[in-house]
């Protein structure tokens, strides 16, 4: 699997994950962390990482 773009940490697929298409490219995250994006104003942070995450790609 992949990290997770809001903690970082490596998604397992025993865990309860969300694979969405955000800014043109993929970002995983934890379920959790899903809703606290949600609820955050972390946009600039999740577009960061899913912009490095399709330049390492």
């Amino acid at each position: 699997m992949d990290t997770c773009v809001m903690c970082r940490r490596k998604v397992e697929r025993a865990e309860n994950w969300i694979k969405c298409h955000l800014w043109g490219g993929f970002a995983i995250f934890h379920w959790r962390c899903f809703g606290e994006y949600l609820r955050s104003e972390s946009e600039q942070q999740v577009e960061n990482a899913v912009w490095q995450a399709s330049r390492n790609g």
